[in-house]
């Protein structure tokens, strides 16, 4: 059996077209899959509750790990006993997650992000307030408090890292 080489030709072009986008399709998975482990990595949290009379806190301890040398930005989660009401928000506010920006060496801070949850963890409201092209003296305008929660993380910061005298 003869098959004209016309037909043979247009028969391994659409193998191998089709292979083609078999192989993109795969490709597209797997950067799928890759991006997607990638970000969940990075919104893998570890927290540790800060032993803060009358509050409950905890913070990320992922945080302090990849910490730089001159600044540190925070995740704190919060536990609002009783819960916060804004005239602007929809609902009451049981929890917050904050990502804070503090400063080492003026240890001042700033706020990065909020996200305020409901009593069922669903997310209500998250503001970005796109600090990063501010100067620092508008990126970190709020002096760390001694005896604040965020001195508290300043010590956690500085116990991990292995600096006495805080």
């Amino acid at each position: 059996m003869n098959i004209p080489i016309k037909y043979h030709f247009f028969s391994l072009f659409f193998q191998l077209l089709i292979q083609v986008i078999w192989m993109k399709f795969l490709y597209g998975i797997l950067l799928i899959c890759i991006s997607t482990y990638s970000l969940a990595q990075n919104q893998a949290h570890r927290w540790k509750k800060l032993e803060i009379p009358n509050k409950k806190i905890w913070i990320d301890e992922a945080n302090i790990d990849t910490a730089g040398s001159d600044h540190i930005d925070i995740w704190v989660l919060e536990q609002h006993t009783p819960p916060l009401t804004f005239v602007e928000l929809p609902g009451k506010i049981y929890r917050t997650k904050t990502l804070y920006t503090i400063s080492l060496n003026s240890v001042k801070y700033g706020i990065l992000q909020v996200i305020y949850y409901d009593t069922s963890s669903k997310e209500l409201y998250n503001f970005n307030y796109h600090l990063d092209n501010y100067p620092d003296e508008m990126k970190y305008s709020y002096p760390v408090i001694e005896k604040s929660f965020l001195h508290e993380v300043l010590k956690e910061y500085f116990k991990k890292k292995g600096v006495t005298n805080n």
